[in-house]
């Protein structure tokens, strides 16, 4: 739920006789930090990732504030889960989708809150709708992340996103219930790259 989104349930609230935001007041206004508590118990990757950073928080919702792209879900994944084996790498399997986003050192600068993301285009249909975008954690609590993708418009369904001590890996999964995978890394020019 974006800020116009919120002041406008907050506007309707406060015209049916609801309860003032803040105890011990009669008004109906809420503070920027109410507003931000709010979005946040509504946004699918906050309610899953409750201590996050204020500027992880605020890149996330800078990047899903025009509706594009969301978080996936559960029922976009098509991992062939029957063949596998293995009940371990089902639950693992199984919590990827679940949760399909990872907090790591992803750029190997000692910073270990980068935050990556498993994103569905909302505009698309396609198998192709699918991207992995990556906010890297600032060196100062006052600055920015922008997004650096590591995949986008492309058909991510039977793919997990996998931390280990050495940072990332991307798993592609097949029919059989093998899987492929590749280790994410940070070039010298600013972006990421998946090598096998």
């Amino acid at each position: 739920m974006n800020l116009i989104s919120c002041l406008l349930l907050l506007l309707a609230l406060s015209g049916c006789g609801a309860q003032s935001l803040t105890s011990g007041q009669n008004s109906t206004s809420a503070t920027p930090t109410q507003i931000n508590q709010m979005s946040q118990s509504t946004d699918p990757l906050m309610t899953n990732y409750p201590d996050a950073p204020e500027w992880t928080i605020a890149a996330w919702h800078q990047f899903t504030a025009d509706g594009r792209y969301r978080l996936a879900r559960k029922s976009d994944f098509d991992i062939p889960t029957d063949s596998v084996s293995d009940r371990y790498k089902k639950i693992d399997i199984s919590d990827a989708i679940s949760r399909p986003f990872v907090v790591v050192d992803a750029n190997h600068d000692n910073r270990f809150k980068d935050l990556v993301v498993l994103v569905v285009d909302s505009s698309r249909a396609d198998s192709a709708k699918f991207g992995i975008v990556i906010f890297n954690e600032p060196a100062k609590k006052n600055e920015t992340s922008e997004p650096h993708w590591l995949y986008r418009d492309n058909d991510l369904s039977r793919t997990t996103l996998s931390p280990w001590s050495g940072g990332l890996t991307v798993r592609t999964y097949h029919d059989d219930g093998t899987y492929n995978a590749c280790y994410v890394t940070w070039n010298s020019t600013g972006g990421y790259s998946c090598i096998p």
